[in-house]
């Protein structure tokens, strides 16, 4: 039997979307676990956590041991990540989607796991919430599904409220707010 599961140390994380999020994973992955990074973000000109910043988003795509979306769902990403994308990536390779479900299209992930062109996934969201109890990804062995629950933690509902009313009061003051979605 093979063991389960791989080691991160010294492997490429890919970042696709490197805001807030993305940069607490990218410091934790190369800091805590010495992996390489590659970020794509549009929006950025230097890499905010010591990774590689990159202008080839397909170069994540196919360098990318394990690749993490750190994306806000807009009409220019819904299913940003598809059948092209997958086909891109290595047949190692480890998907993990944390940021919203609609990001990806589940039907082309479906296949893409199936055949083996990809490892696995990690998916803390789904295209439709909660995942429905007859979707294939819940009988794959090379999935892994969980609630996006980490708002449901006292201490995020806190620091979500705050930064809400802190907002609220720079809207009125016609200051930049932080942390909007747009």
């Amino acid at each position: 039997n093979e063991p389960a599961g791989c080691e991160v140390t010294s492997k490429t994380l890919g970042i696709i979307g490197c805001g807030r999020i993305g940069r607490i994973v990218g410091r934790i992955a190369a800091g805590g676990f010495g992996m390489h990074l590659l970020i794509y973000d549009p929006y950025l000109t230097e890499s905010p956590c010591g990774g590689e910043l990159v202008t080839n988003r397909d170069r994540v795509f196919r360098e990318a041991d394990f690749l993490t979306l750190h994306l806000p769902l807009t009409a220019d990403t819904y299913h940003d990540v598809g059948e092209r994308e997958f086909s891109l990536m290595k047949s190692t390779a480890i998907f993990l989607n944390c940021a919203r479900g609609l990001l990806v299209d589940e039907t082309a992930l479906i296949r893409a796991l199936q055949s083996g062109q990809i490892a696995a996934a990690g998916l803390d969201v789904t295209e439709q919430e909660p995942c429905p109890p007859d979707s294939p990804l819940f009988g794959m062995p090379n999935v892994l599904l969980t609630p996006h629950t980490a708002p449901a933690a006292r201490e995020t509902a806190v620091r979500v409220s705050s930064m809400a009313a802190e907002n609220v009061i720079r809207f009125f003051r016609q200051e930049t707010v932080s942390s909007r979605v747009v």
